[in-house]
């Protein structure tokens, strides 16, 4: 359905004004002959060559036309304001009596020096302008925006209308070229927080144990109680008459893993809460900017839907200065929706978990299933945290590892002003 005073209905009614201006000029024109009036036919056929003029020129307004945008800054936080430019040019030598732009900007962003309308769609408002171009005439409009919060956001797609002089007839033309700015969440600072140190000199004493690397190989000695059966090096056993087992050296680079769970149900017909999510990305969000800080190899894994092509919620640790950046724009993609159970990820994605990295799981509800994963892993020499952000208190076990209610200390922005919410 359309809205009252859309740009949809505008159209409609302008080009039926149109339609009924050529049907006026033939009645005339009829009458004119039948009262053998040449005055009153002179007029009709003037007016039609005004018509027909003004047709060619709506159907040639929009030719040799261009229509560009362009950000500032693609990649931002809440409260950072940016700059849109928005470039139309006229490549002819027919003049534009008028145009008339709607550009449509993400509900996530604020205009600073203009005003949006209300629009058809939910998620975006309309920026309309109206302005006239001369031949081969270049215009810029610059208007400042200010990030309200975190999103993969997309400016676009652009519709131009322009027509004649008498305003008859039109023409429309949308550009469909589309712009993505990302911003990133709310990072809550950390620092009073037993944080793990990676770094070997630091200020803050590291619980994060030394693993030997298996990759390093560094000798051989003898058999000691307690060794693994794996570590026996049978030919060197042989040849020496003496058990001898096969050392490694230590490793020096430390991993956190963060597990991020978009659920904020147990059962998908249960709904969501925006404002548990919310928590979910601002403390996972959180962790990674301090664990990068205190010099990890941080990766993540999630089970959430990137909305674009290149967007991966499974990301390896890495050392790569980029590593941080593309979690956090991975974190800015995440919505109420996911491709299943976080515990069925992490069996999908075992590479992403590196042997003896760190873990850290944030999530709203903690299901069993959930539990029972991160209970194997610290079985298997990973040191494990959990960070209950739910709204209520977290949920009891008798696992290797604690599990911690943060909940309310990662609801930052606009998310004060809402109570949580369940939406279906």
């Amino acid at each position: 359905m359309r809205a009252p005073g859309s740009a949809a209905s505008r159209d409609v009614v302008a080009d039926f004004m149109g339609e009924l201006w050529v049907i006026l000029m033939l009645i005339v024109f009829v009458v004119g002959i039948i009262v053998g009036q040449p005055w009153i036919v002179a007029l009709a056929v003037m007016s039609t060559l005004v018509g027909l003029v003004a047709r060619f020129w709506a159907r040639l307004s929009l030719e040799e036309f261009s229509y560009t945008r362009t950000v500032s800054q693609d990649h931002m936080f809440p409260g950072e304001e940016f700059e849109l430019t928005i470039t139309i040019e006229n490549r002819k030598p027919l003049p534009v009596p008028w145009v008339r732009v709607r550009e449509e900007i993400p509900n996530e962003l604020e205009m600073l020096d203009a005003t949006v309308s209300r629009g058809e769609r939910f998620d975006t408002s309309p920026l309309e302008d109206t302005l006239s171009l001369a031949w081969y005439e270049r215009v810029r409009r610059r208007y400042r925006l200010k990030a309200k919060r975190r999103g993969f956001l997309m400016f676009g797609p652009a519709r131009v209308q322009s027509g004649d002089l008498f305003g008859l007839f039109r023409s429309t033309r949308m550009f469909t070229h589309r712009d993505a700015v990302v911003v990133y969440p709310h990072i809550v600072p950390l620092d009073d927080l037993p944080f793990p140190s990676a770094r070997p000199v630091g200020d803050a004493n590291s619980r994060v144990r030394m693993f030997e690397d298996l990759n390093r190989p560094s000798g051989l000695r003898e058999y000691r109680a307690g060794d693994p059966m794996r570590r026996i090096d049978w030919k060197a056993t042989a040849r020496l008459r003496v058990p001898q087992v096969r050392t490694y050296d230590y490793s020096v680079e430390h991993y956190l893993v963060i597990l991020v769970d978009v659920l904020t149900a147990e059962k998908a017909w249960e709904g969501y809460s925006s404002r548990l999510l919310e928590r979910v990305v601002t403390a996972a969000a959180s962790f990674a900017s301090r664990a990068a800080e205190l010099g990890y190899r941080v990766g993540m894994v999630s089970n959430g839907i990137p909305l674009a092509e290149t967007g991966r919620m499974v990301i390896r640790p890495s050392a790569d200065p980029r590593q941080l950046p593309a979690i956090l724009e991975a974190l800015a993609m995440v919505r109420p929706l996911a491709i299943g159970r976080l515990d069925s990820v992490i069996a999908a994605e075992p590479q992403a978990i590196p042997f003896g990295a760190s873990i850290v799981a944030i999530s709203s509800v903690i299901p069993e299933r959930l539990l029972y994963v991160l209970d194997r892993l610290a079985t298997r020499g990973h040191p494990v945290d959990v960070i209950y952000v739910g709204a209520g208190e977290p949920p009891s076990t008798g696992a290797r590892f604690e599990i911690q209610n943060l909940g309310e200390r990662f609801d930052v922005g606009e998310m004060l002003e809402e109570e949580p919410v369940v939406e279906h």
